[in-house]
């Protein structure tokens, strides 16, 4: 993180890697934990010099919790956002690149908005997350990573489950301290509709 920094690099959108080819133990979470706390911090230090640096997942938990959930700026699954592979086909999300259920057509002939739509109707809140307090900020509704981990869209991991866990406790711990240390800049980054700072 630093280093991409020091290229030159602001704004930065990370996850961690899911599906049948990454196997995370507990010492693995343990260590990730202790990565997010080093850049929590570093984004921390940026935020209080007054120098620009957005880190996704810290910045969209902050935000989710401020302005409340909307569901407007999740992936809708091929809806908000679709990419395009190297031969020109549509797709649902890049995780599916390849897979012909999650193939909705192509640049040269158009989009299947029937299959769009069918797998847009699938996406829903998994039935185990009901309940969360945390469910309105956390990413449990992604199918792409919901599918790699578990095989079913609708169904939850462990691993994505102690993530979201983890990075919404890190970002609430990073709001306060940064809301305490310069209140109206915090103000200016994370609510900038009640400063009159809107852009």
């Amino acid at each position: 993180m630093k280093y991409l920094y020091q290229l030159g690099f602001r704004n930065m959108t990370a996850t961690i890697a899911y599906g049948n080819r990454v196997h995370w133990t507990d010492e693995n979470l343990e260590h990730l934990e202790k990565q997010m706390r080093e850049i929590a911090a570093f984004y921390e230090d940026a935020f209080l010099r007054g120098e620009p640096f957005y880190f996704s997942p810290i910045d969209a938990k902050i935000s989710d919790n401020l302005r409340g959930f909307n569901p407007s700026e999740r992936c809708h699954l091929g809806f908000r956002q679709m990419p395009v592979a190297t031969d020109g086909r549509l797709y649902a999300c890049t995780q599916f690149i390849g897979d012909e259920a999650y193939c909705f057509g192509d640049v040269f002939t158009g989009i299947d908005r029937e299959k769009q739509k069918a797998v847009a109707m699938r996406a829903s809140e998994p039935e185990t997350c009901k309940e969360c307090a945390l469910r309105k900020r956390c990413t449990n509704s992604c199918g792409c990573m919901n599918r790699l981990e578990t095989g079913n869209e609708d169904v939850v991991s462990a691993l994505q489950c102690s993530y979201e866990r983890m990075t919404i406790a890190l970002a609430d711990e990073t709001a306060d301290r940064l809301f305490a240390a310069n209140e109206a800049a915090f103000r200016r980054r994370f609510m900038p509709k009640q400063t009159g700072d809107a852009r």
